[in-house]
């Protein structure tokens, strides 16, 4: 509707890549405080999307999203902590993500491609790991 617009929060946006997770964990302490400590960052962090400990989450691209006001506004901006084991994946997991969630169950939210290919192909693939190609590694957003 018409109010569509307050619910977007990543159009001011900035990503922070780490290759440990103490490191990426510690910086979001840092940020958690500095929200608190800054007036002029109202209300502090609004929300945290921690996708490393999901409750229920059972595959798909890993890292955690924090919304804030940017300070002196009612911007709400988003910082996003990757770690870089996952960050490498990034641009196949979201293409495989756009896939997969066609597939989602509403109800039971369940993910019946998910489902299927821990059932039916696991046992085939074993701990195979996808190779990336070239192109399959660059940033498209």
């Amino acid at each position: 509707g018409d109010q569509a617009f307050k619910q977007m929060t990543d159009v001011l946006r900035t990503s922070l890549v780490f290759d440990n997770f103490d490191a990426l964990y510690q910086c979001f302490g840092v940020i958690e405080q500095l929200a608190k400590a800054d007036a002029s960052i109202a209300g502090g962090i609004l929300r945290v999307k921690d996708r490393y400990n999901p409750a229920k989450m059972p595959f798909g691209y890993r890292d955690m999203l924090i919304n804030i006001y940017c300070p002196g506004s009612n911007v709400v901006c988003e910082i996003q902590l990757h770690h870089l084991l996952f960050y490498n994946y990034k641009k196949i997991s979201h293409k495989m993500y756009k896939k997969a969630r066609l597939f989602e169950d509403v109800e039971t939210g369940e993910n019946r491609a998910y489902k299927f290919a821990d059932t039916e192909i696991r046992s085939a693939v074993g701990n195979k790991v996808y190779q990336l190609k070239n192109d399959e590694t660059d940033e498209e957003d």
